[in-house]
């Protein structure tokens, strides 16, 4: 989990462990609300299909698509970025034998990208060309064997370190943050039996706190909410 000192952590609201319904509701509510939702995540428990999610105040429209199929999927980003939105977050998972996309968008307008079901060496290659035309890569996921897939709009480039195994992704999460880069998106997944670790980091002075491996009860007493209170807006979720 990745918090940044923002001083809008009242701003900000966390959901964790709906059902798609549920979710689905809670969105529609707190859309209502003035919120939208800025990131997801999704696991199963058991046999169910859960959902989390981080929910921001704004003032801007914004959409929540899910459980779409690969095709279905680009077309809604195509229709939506016609429309005036950016893609801001996206998810994979599989459905019994079906990879499904689901995805979050804001109101906003310039340069944007999807890319998916790149190769490693691919997804360095679009990070590296896109980075010199003027777009952010704000998102990346990887899934299946080894694709990887990237979420671009307008901005300024970011470093990019993936395939890190757990501590030696906290040691360099902590080279950066002193050389004043700071983590935007956190990506881990097992690679056999190791879990890996990959992260974006933009340039920025405003201090963050980063924390993995602790359980939900962990996380909301002795992080979260002391976090919380002291001004810290949690900006990335992972569950695994």
């Amino acid at each position: 989990m990745v918090w940044r000192k923002t001083n809008k952590a009242d701003e900000t609201i966390v959901r964790r462990g709906y059902s798609t319904d549920e979710f689905n509701a809670e969105w529609k509510w707190l859309l209502d609300k003035g919120y939208y939702c800025a990131d997801i995540n999704t696991y199963t428990k058991g046999s169910s299909r859960k959902w989390d999610g981080i929910f921001k105040k704004t003032n801007k429209k914004s959409g929540m698509y899910r459980n779409y199929d690969q095709d279905g999927f680009n077309a809604k980003w195509k229709e939506m970025s016609d429309a005036g939105y950016r893609l801001i977050d996206i998810e994979t998972y599989m459905d019994g034998s079906t990879r499904k996309w689901a995805g979050l968008f804001l109101e906003m307008g310039g340069g944007h990208a999807l890319h998916r079901n790149l190769s490693q060496q691919q997804m360095h290659d679009k990070w590296e060309e896109y980075g010199k035309k003027g777009l952010k890569l704000i998102d990346i996921e990887t899934y299946g064997n080894n694709l990887w897939a990237g979420v671009w709009i307008a901005g300024d480039d970011v470093a990019m370190y993936r395939n890190y195994e757990t501590t030696a992704f906290r040691d360099k999460r902590r080279e950066l943050n002193d050389k004043g880069w700071r983590l935007i998106d956190v990506d881990t997944y097992m690679s056999g039996s190791t879990r890996k670790w990959s992260g974006l980091w933009e340039k920025s002075s405003v201090a963050e706190n980063y924390i993995y491996g602790y359980d939900f009860c962990e996380w909301l007493t002795n992080y979260h909410d002391k976090y919380d209170d002291s001004g810290y807006e949690l900006i990335d979720l992972e569950t695994y």
